[in-house]
């Protein structure tokens, strides 16, 4: 018979299956002592790790605490079943099946997690060596639609861009296949480079790589989507800014945030044997003035201060280019400031680089 005793004994107080779950993920967790340093909830997307996993000792088992904020409402906390309850998105009501599906978590699995010890701390250290993952696509929503024509952008030009319900993990090591259902209110968009994956929430504004590639490599638009070399990339802060130059015929790229200043070594040869002139295109902010000034410094690239075109009364509205765009404000003041960072001998007249006033009004 399964017990809730037998449980927390097989799991050393339900240590081990935490580390469990979240090696299913892919998340690595290190344990200095009583508790774990901060790591992502599981059960909504958050933009910074804010789940701890410590010892209760007045309960003598291992719960988890959730100190950051989320759409729902929702408090996250308390045991390896309240957790798993959670994971396994049971009512209060159902705790027999609920241990049913703990057991099979632990059965299923080759071996649990090791532990291992050095002379003054015990660490633990969780990594899925082939971790693999299904995108659950849906056909585009009318609010997904309507939300991105704001900005021009039409998903439907890329192919590695969509709409998702869901993520199912492969994972080989531990034969266990496990999906994630997204809420099914709010936008969630995927941008798909097949060994690994940027999820992004609209509404909370959240993102969760999942995969196998190393964050920091992250990369979204420029050689793909450039027509012509030696044309000038500009450099933004995000894939909506990238789309949305896209959409009036320039070429973009954006890296894993504005405060990352880590380019690719492919990236950074496409570059120099491409000649592309880099024009960094960020945030009027105070964080996207100064993650461009640190691009500048580091790499020589341009910087185009898209303040100066933006009336004095929308200053407080708009900070990038999608924002403009959105609210449709002067298209030729818009046309003439990217413009000026293109050689004149390279403008194309003609479904070029210059602004489709159609689209624009559209």
């Amino acid at each position: 018979m399964i017990t809730k005793e037998n449980i927390l004994k097989r799991t050393d107080g339900g240590l081990l299956y935490f580390l469990l779950i979240y090696k299913l993920h892919g998340i690595s967790l290190r344990r200095i002592g009583n508790k774990f340093a901060n790591t992502h909830n599981l059960f909504y997307f958050d933009s910074n790790p804010s789940l701890s996993i410590y010892f209760n000792e007045k309960y003598n088992r291992w719960y988890f605490k959730d100190h950051g904020t989320n759409s729902s409402g929702i408090e996250y906390g308390g045991d390896i079943f309240d957790f798993a309850r959670l994971y396994h998105k049971l009512e209060i009501g159902q705790f027999f099946k609920l241990l049913h599906l703990m057991d099979i978590d632990i059965k299923m699995s080759k071996d649990l997690p090791q532990i291992s010890k050095t002379a003054n701390h015990t660490y633990i250290k969780v990594e899925a060596k082939s971790l693999k993952y299904e995108l659950l696509i849906k056909k585009q929503t009318d609010e997904c639609i309507q939300y991105f024509e704001q900005f021009n952008i039409n998903l439907n030009h890329y192919s590695n861009v969509n709409q998702i319900t869901g993520i199912r993990f492969l994972n080989e090591d531990y034969s266990i296949n496990y999906t994630k259902m997204l809420p099914h209110s709010g936008i969630h968009i995927a941008y798909d480079f097949v060994t690994y994956a940027k999820i992004y929430s609209i509404n909370p504004k959240a993102f969760r790589f999942v995969g196998n590639k190393r964050n920091t490599e992250y990369t979204f638009g420029g050689f793909d989507y450039a027509d012509y070399l030696n044309e000038p990339l500009f450099l933004t802060g995000g894939e909506k800014d990238v789309m949305t130059l896209h959409s009036l015929g320039y070429n973009a790229f954006c890296l894993l945030s504005e405060t990352s200043t880590r380019l690719s070594r492919i990236l950074r040869k496409g570059m120099y044997e491409s000649g592309h002139n880099t024009i960094v295109l960020y945030d009027t902010d105070k964080t996207g003035r100064y993650s461009a000034t640190k691009l500048h410094n580091k790499y020589n690239f341009s910087i185009a201060d898209l303040d100066i075109i933006i009336p004095e009364e929308y200053k407080d509205v708009v900070t990038d280019i999608s924002d403009y765009v959105k609210l449709k404000l002067d298209k030729t003041k818009l046309v003439n400031f990217l413009n000026s960072f293109i050689p004149k001998e390279k403008l194309k007249m003609e479904n070029g680089l210059l602004l489709d006033e159609e689209i624009y009004n559209s």
